[in-house]
C-alpha cells in the first residue's frame, strides 16, 4: 500500500511531458530489445537450418568416394584410412564425418562418441545414402551430433549479433529523438493553452492562442479561442445589462425621488394631477422590474409554461380584441390572412398572446397614421407561421442584428414612455424559443418592418 502511495505521488509531481516520454522510451526499448532476440533466435535457428543442409550437400560429394571404396573392397573394413584421408582433404570438415552400414552400426572414425552406437532409421533418413550398384550399403554423416557451429560460424553469428544489437540502439537513439521532437510539439500547445486558461481565468478575457496545426491539438486550441469569444461577449453583455439596467432604474426614481422631495417640502401641491404623475411613475418602475424579471426566467430556462393543444385563430382573436382602441385611435388599416383548417399548436396561450400584443404593439408604435398592417398565419412544413408586417420607418440594415438585445430601441429619441422598456421584443425571442419555435426579422427602410416567427404544431397532428 505504501509504495502504491509512493508511486500515485511521483505521478503526480512528474510533468506531462517527461511521463509521456518515459512512456516513449520505455516502449522504443522494450521494441528493440524484443526484436533483438526474436531476430537472433530466428537468425540462429535459420543458420543451423543452413548448416545442417550444407552438412547433407557436402556428405553427398563425397559419397562417390565411399561408394568406390565399398565396390573395390566388398565391405568397409578399413574404412577409418579413408575417414582420415578425406579429414585432410577437406579441412576441419572432414573431422566431423561419421559413416554407419546399412543396419545403422556407426563404423567410424573411431574418435567420434557415436562409434559402436546404432543410429535410428529416423536419423538415417537425414544423412546422405551411399549406393553401389543400386542398393544402399551405407549412410554418411556430415557435423553429426555437433551442437555448436564451427569457430568460424560463431564468429559470423558473434557479428550478426553486434550489428543487429547496434542498429537496434541507432534505431532506438533516432526513435528517442523523433519521439522528442513530436513530445516538444505536443506539449508545446498544451503549455500554451494551459497558459492562456491562467490568463483568461485571472480576467484577461480578450486573449487568444495561436493555431499552429490543423489536428486535434490545433481544434482544442480553435475550440478555447470559440469559448473565449463566447465567455467574453456575454460577459460584455452582462456588464451592458447591468449598466442598462442602472440606466433605466435610475430615471423613474430620480423622478419619483424629486417630486416626493417637492412635495415634502411644500414646493408641489398634492393636487389630483401631481399624485397621478407620480403613480405612472411608480407604474412605469413596477413594469420595468415585471419585464426584468420575465426576462431573467425565460433566459434561464425557468418560465411555467402551461402548454395545452389548442388553434392558433383564437390567440390571434384575443390580442386584436386588446389592441382594438389604439388601432382605431390611429386610423391603422387592418389585414388578416390567416389560413383555413390550421393544425392546433401545443403552447401556453396566455404567452402566445403576449408575443402577439408585443408585436403588434411595436408594429402600431411604428405605423404612421393611416397606414396599414398585415397579420398572416400559414402552415409551412411541420410549423405555423405567423407574420405581422407595418408600414413604418423601417430598420437601419446596421441595426437588425441587435433587434431582440435587452434595452434596443429603433429610435433612441423615444423615452420608455412612448417607446417601451426595450425588454419587449427579446421576452418575445425567448418566449418564442422556449415553445420550440423560431423568430427573425426582415426590414426595408421607408417601406416598413416584417416580424416572423413560427411555432410547431402539435405532434398528434404530423402527417407521417
Amino acid at each position: 500500500m505504501m509504495a502504491v502511495r509512493w508511486l500515485e505521488a511521483i505521478d503526480q509531481k512528474t510533468p506531462f511531458g517527461l511521463k509521456l516520454a518515459g512512456a516513449f522510451a520505455t516502449v522504443i526499448v522494450v521494441g528493440v530489445i524484443s526484436a533483438y532476440w526474436l531476430l537472433q533466435d530466428t537468425m540462429v535457428a535459420t543458420f543451423e537450418e543452413y548448416s545442417a543442409q550444407t552438412s547433407i550437400l557436402h556428405a553427398q560429394g563425397m559419397t562417390p568416394f565411399f561408394a568406390y571404396y565399398y565396390e573395390k573392397t566388398g565391405n568397409w573394413q578399413g574404412v577409418e584410412r579413408l575417414l582420415a584421408a578425406m579429414s585432410s582433404a577437406h579441412g576441419p570438415l572432414g573431422e566431423h564425418l561419421v559413416l554407419a552400414n546399412t543396419s545403422g552400426s556407426v563404423l567410424g572414425p573411431s574418435d567420434s562418441h557415436f562409434n559402436g552406437q546404432t543410429l535410428s532409421q529416423t536419423l538415417l533418413d537425414r544423412g546422405a545414402p551411399i549406393m553401389v550398384d543400386g542398393q544402399r550399403v551405407g549412410t554418411l554423416f556430415a557435423n553429426l551430433g555437433t551442437e555448436t557451429p564451427p569457430l568460424l560460424a560463431n564468429r559470423f553469428l558473434d557479428s550478426i549479433r553486434r550489428s543487429i544489437f547496434g542498429a537496434g540502439g541507432a534505431a532506438a537513439g533516432i526513435a528517442l529523438i523523433l519521439g522528442f521532437l513530436v513530445i516538444r510539439q505536443l506539449t508545446r500547445p498544451l503549455r500554451t493553452l494551459s497558459s492562456a486558461t491562467h490568463r483568461f481565468a485571472a480576467g484577461q478575457l480578450h486573449h487568444r492562442v495561436k493555431i499552429y496545426s490543423k489536428d486535434v491539438i490545433g481544434q482544442l486550441g480553435s475550440d478555447f479561442n470559440t469559448m473565449a469569444q463566447k465567455l467574453a461577449k456575454s460577459e460584455g453583455l452582462r456588464q451592458q445589462m447591468m449598466a442598462d439596467i442602472a440606466h433605466e432604474l435610475r430615471t423613474p426614481l430620480t423622478v419619483l425621488q424629486g417630486n416626493l422631495q417637492g412635495l415634502r417640502e411644500g414646493v408641489f401641491d398634492p393636487t389630483p394631477e401631481f399624485l397621478t404623475s407620480l403613480h405612472e411613475e411608480s407604474l412605469l418602475l413596477r413594469r420595468l422590474v415585471n419585464d426584468l424579471q420575465e426576462l431573467s426566467l425565460a433566459e434561464a430556462g425557468e418560465l411555467y409554461l402551461n402548454k395545452v393543444s389548442q388553434p392558433i385563430g383564437p390567440l390571434l382573436d384575443r390580442a386584436l380584441k386588446a389592441l382594438t382602441q389604439p388601432i382605431q385611435d390611429n386610423h391603422i388599416v387592418l389585414q388578416q390572412r390567416v389560413a383555413a383548417d390550421l393544425p392546433p399548436l401545443r403552447a401556453d396561450s396566455d404567452r402566445i398572446v403576449q408575443v402577439l400584443v408585443n408585436l403588434l404593439s411595436n408594429a402600431i408604435r411604428h405605423t404612421p397614421r393611416g397606414g396599414s398592417i398585415t397579420l398572416q398565419a400559414k402552415q409551412v412544413d411541420l410549423d405555423i407561421q405567423v407574420s405581422i408586417t407595418d408600414t413604418g420607418a423601417g430598420i437601419d440594415q446596421s441595426d437588425l442584428p441587435f433587434v431582440f438585445e435587452r434595452f434596443w430601441r429603433a429610435d433612441r429619441a423615444r423615452g420608455r414612455r412612448n417607446g417601451g422598456s426595450g425588454l419587449g421584443l427579446a421576452i418575445t425571442k425567448n418566449l418564442i424559443e422556449i415553445h420550440g419555435g423560431t423568430i427573425q426579422v426582415k426590414s426595408d427602410k421607408g417601406v416598413g418592418t416584417t416580424f416572423t416567427f413560427t411555432l410547431p404544431i402539435e405532434e398528434n397532428h404530423v402527417q407521417r
